[in-house]
């Protein structure tokens, strides 16, 4: 089924596209906006044709958006010809779909369009990409990305992408450590990590940077409430001690806008880290 909205061109292309395939395919434009699905792909996510295209319906799973994003800028780029990624689609029944999308750039030359065209191979048993990109770039302890992950952030780092960065430091967590232990220091961290995806829910991607210190890249955010109140939300935190006394741990946060006087991932990086020392320091202030 082809997108409503597709523009003339479009619309001969994607039928020539059809025409020429014989599996299934799915095509979308260079922004990675849906021109048409087969109707197979739908029907395996749980969707009709016309609810697939819905500004409502979210079928790429938050963790495969920046890798997605990537291989369609190394595509667009013409970096490569051809690439082969291990993605996860949502289903509509909730349940998530592990897929290996094949993805290229072509051009029709009779109508001048340059539009994507993937095929999608939904995972067997054996050990996948997605388990190397885990071991990569996610945090063992808390499931979020780590540092390492960065490098792929730095791809896609723009005020178009992205619109806050919030800088996290757990107050006074050496304390925590030394008068609870190791491993109750873990536990902090790892309840931080579920209130952090909490809080933002699929409006951030979460990286701990090391230690107890973490960081969000907001994306779609621009409304001064929600952000306010999102921060608001985050500056503490509940967790039961050893001797199972329910405890507040404070968090101190950095809050620096991405926009287009943004320099770069590491300088916004820096900013941000500063941005929170001079909040830590207010509150110590405060006592």
């Amino acid at each position: 089924m082809i997108r409503e909205s597709a523009n003339h061109a479009e619309r001969h292309t994607i039928k020539r596209l059809v025409t020429a395939n014989i599996s299934p395919i799915i095509v979308s434009d260079l922004q990675g906006k849906l021109l048409y699905v087969d109707n197979s792909y739908a029907t395996v996510l749980g969707y009709s044709q016309n609810e697939i295209f819905s500004s409502n319906v979210v079928i790429t799973h938050p963790d495969s958006l920046g890798l997605n994003k990537l291989a369609r800028v190394a595509l667009v780029d013409q970096v490569i010809d051809e690439i082969s990624i291990d993605k996860t689609y949502l289903k509509k029944n909730g349940d998530i779909l592990n897929a290996e999308l094949k993805m290229k750039l072509y051009f029709d030359k009779v109508n001048l369009q340059k539009v994507l065209v993937s095929r999608v191979n939904y995972a067997s048993d054996k050990r996948s990409l997605n388990d190397l990109y885990t071991l990569a770039y996610c945090d063992a302890l808390t499931g979020l990305y780590n540092r390492n992950y960065l490098s792929i952030v730095e791809h896609i780092f723009s005020p178009s992408f992205y619109s806050y960065m919030l800088y996290f430091d757990i107050n006074e967590f050496k304390q925590l450590n030394d008068e609870f232990g190791h491993q109750f220091g873990d536990q902090v961290l790892i309840h931080f990590a579920r209130h952090l995806r909490s809080a933002t829910n699929d409006l951030g991607t979460n990286i701990r940077l090391g230690g107890d210190e973490f960081i969000t890249l907001l994306s779609g955010v621009r409304d001064q409430k929600l952000l306010t109140e999102m921060v608001r939300n985050l500056e503490s935190f509940k967790v039961v001690t050893p001797n199972s006394c329910s405890t507040k741990v404070s968090v101190s946060v950095g809050v620096v806008p991405i926009n287009e006087q943004s320099i770069s991932l590491s300088k916004t990086i820096a900013i941000a880290d500063t941005a929170m020392y001079c909040k830590k320091r207010y509150l110590r202030r405060q006592g």
